[in-house]
């Protein structure tokens, strides 16, 4: 027996997975190698966040909730209210590269090429237990979710990075679900440490994706409640789901809490629907568009805006031409491997005349790399499958499976929230919140690379599914609509003038007025009130509704303002949020900052030596306070609310229960072993 080469087999088949998944995650993002990034929906924002906290890192080495620098230093509020999991690691990146010459675009490209190669890992240990160890099944499957092409299009087309970063986390949430009604001989921490990590890391990179998981990840265990309700006779695993709930909760606050803080206070636009297009008539008109946010080829999009070249004729016949000449492939490497003397050859000799094929008679970029994806798989597969051939064979009938009718219903409802405008009739309306009922694309990514992963798991003795998998799988790059609409938009844009493509993503971005939100949701309404004027005629209300409104050039261009008494004021030193003033007041006085007003400000005036807090006052959505007569300096600073700084401490705490939790199993499980060793 060569037990070495039994030993390289095997090592070869468990880095396998790795190696197909980093490559398919190059592949996945290729025009990301291009220079620059091509504008999208939300590129500003994002590169304006990012740049503010990278300023913010260098230049005070924090980042404060309120920002310092984005709308003409007025301290707007975003990451009181927005996933800040994204922003974070995108300015923490462009400080780690920025030394070898990285910019905020350097940063993005970067978080988003390891996000996706995390995301395939995390799917490929989950399809790992949910397929009872089958690489092969386990590998086509987060495979399928790395390529899948709306993740891509929220990444290239929609610069919606912060959603896109969501994806890695979705199935390290449903990894720790599954795992929870899947014990075995005893109960583990593990399945609950993931749910509680994935899910508030779910959470803090996109809260509204995070609702819609949380709300399946119920679902699916109401599909498996039988088992829970077995389970739940062992106290360790009903106290162990509770203390995770609370957890979990905890590491979400940081972000959750100030949210429902201030989405409840009505005064910002979030709290509008209409401005937010969270009403029914808005969300259910999204469902009209639903196909063409899909990620597949938008045929009418591509003919339009490239001509006959990318028309339905040309697109179809490439895609047609695809599907038979993968067939054919497997056809051929069939009926090679029939003869002894192609032991060897078969599979060189027909993928060579399938690739060959594929430029013939389907020559766009895409294509070939979908063929390209076809036979790396075809090839580890077959290996893969060779290798577990001694193993048993799955026993069962698969309709007696929980997940393959939970896996039906899911996707079914998934589909129908999507495409169907009745059913949000019926949906409570805070699940308005979505905006785009189309952003559900992500959870059918999800739940269908899981349906096609247990497919070859439970037909894994039928080559022909895992064939047809494959299949499917370079057909998301054949089919996907962002790699060849951005690939030809880069060719097209002319360097490096191009108002196209953005190559550094630094400050400038600050002007938009989008780079603080489309709806400048973080804003009070009342700047966006028609015929509201103020009871203070010389308050800064008209100067920062004029500034918020229109593209920001200056830094700092508003002064405080005395709106009642009598003051002179001097400012010594402005940071925003923070602010030092000399004032010389003669009598009690009204001064208003030209600062957004967000609960959180501490204010402090100084009289001789004696300190004293003052309250933070809304005045025309601005901070406001009043000072007496004997004060001679103020000191404001933004610490949070009472319920920010408590979701810190909740946080913090939850960070140690979590470690707690593992620590209680560990013990527990020594203390058991110590009893069946005494006995």
């Amino acid at each position: 027996m060569n037990l070495k080469g039994i030993s390289l087999r095997k090592t070869a088949l468990k880095l396998a997975p790795y190696l197909v998944l980093l490559a398919f995650s190059f592949l996945s993002l290729y025009v990301f190698f291009y220079k620059g990034l091509l504008q999208g929906d939300d590129i500003i924002f994002h590169l304006a966040n990012i740049s503010d906290e990278y300023l913010s890192l260098i230049n005070q080495g924090s980042i404060s909730r309120i920002s310092s620098y984005l709308g003409s230093n007025l301290g707007i509020g975003t990451r009181l209210f927005y996933s800040p999991l994204f922003h974070l690691l995108g300015s923490l990146m462009y400080v780690a590269t920025h030394w070898l010459g990285g910019t905020a675009i350097t940063a993005i490209k970067i978080v988003m090429f390891l996000s996706v190669l995390t995301s395939g890992l995390f799917m490929y240990h989950f399809l790992l237990k949910a397929t009872e160890g089958k690489v092969a099944a386990a590998t086509i499957g987060a495979a399928i979710y790395v390529l899948y092409p709306y993740r891509i299009f929220d990444a290239l087309c929609r610069a919606a990075y912060a959603e896109a970063l969501a994806f890695v986390f979705i199935p390290l949430f449903f990894k720790g679900l599954h795992g929870l009604v899947h014990f075995k001989d005893k109960i583990t921490v593990l399945p609950f440490v993931e749910v509680i990590i994935g899910g508030a890391l779910l959470f803090l990179s996109h809260n509204l994706t995070a609702i819609f998981g949380f709300i399946f990840g119920v679902i699916f265990l109401l599909a498996n409640i039988r088992k829970i309700i077995i389970l739940c006779r062992t106290k360790q695993y009903w106290i162990s789901g509770l203390v995770s709930i609370v957890l979990l909760v905890g590491l979400m606050s940081v972000s959750l809490f100030s949210s429902l803080e201030l989405v409840s206070s009505g005064l910002y636009n979030i709290s509008n629907p209409s401005r937010m297009w969270t009403t029914y008539e808005l969300v259910s008109s999204r469902v009209e568009t639903a196909f063409n946010y899909s990620g597949f080829l938008n045929y009418l999009y591509m003919n339009g805006t490239f001509g006959l070249s990318m028309g339905p004729s040309a697109l179809t016949s490439q895609i047609i031409s695809f599907l038979l000449l993968s067939f054919l492939f497997f056809v051929l490497d069939h009926g090679l491997r029939q003869f002894k003397k192609m032991r060897y050859f078969h599979f060189l000799i027909s993928a060579s005349a399938y690739i060959l094929s594929i430029i013939l008679f389907a020559n766009r970029l895409e294509v070939i790399f979908g063929a390209i994806v076809v036979v790396i798989m075809a090839f580890c597969v077959d290996y893969a499958l060779h290798l577990s051939h001694s193993e048993r064979v799955v026993k069962g009938a698969f309709y007696q499976d929980v997940d393959f009718w939970f896996l039906i219903g899911i996707i079914l409802l998934t589909f129908a929230l999507i495409t169907q405008k009745w059913l949000w009739r019926i949906i409570p309306e805070p699940l308005y919140m979505i905006q785009f009922p189309w952003r559900l694309w992500a959870y059918i990514q999800f739940f269908a690379s899981w349906a096609v992963a247990w497919l070859c798991y439970k037909f894994e003795y039928k080559k022909a599914v895992s064939y047809a998998a494959i299949t499917a799988l370079g057909f998301c790059m054949v089919a996907g609509q962002a790699l060849p609409e951005k690939r030809l938009n880069m060719i097209r844009a002319a360097e490096p003038d191009s108002s196209l493509i953005v190559y550094y993503g630094d400050e400038d971005y600050f002007k938009y007025t989008s780079s603080i939100g489309w709806n400048k949701e973080y804003i009070p309404q009342v700047f966006y009130e028609s015929g509201y004027v103020s009871e203070y005629s010389n308050s800064l209300y008209s100067s920062v509704k004029l500034i918020i409104n229109q593209p920001y050039v200056d830094q700092y261009p508003l002064e405080p303002a005395v709106l009642s008494g009598d003051c002179a004021i001097d400012v010594t030193k402005r940071e925003t949020p923070n602010y030092e003033m000399d004032i010389d007041a003669t009598s009690d006085s009204l001064i208003q900052m030209p600062l957004i007003f967000y609960p959180g400000y501490r204010i402090q005036a100084y009289e001789d030596d004696k300190k004293i807090a003052l309250e933070s006052l809304n005045i025309d959505g601005l901070i406001a306070f009043n000072v007496a007569a004997d004060y001679q300096k103020i000191v404001i600073s933004f610490v949070g609310s009472p319920v920010v700084i408590g979701s810190y401490v909740y946080f913090g705490l939850s960070a140690l229960g979590t470690a707690g939790l593992v620590t209680w199993f560990k013990l527990s499980e020594r203390k058991r072993k110590e009893r069946t060793n005494k006995e």
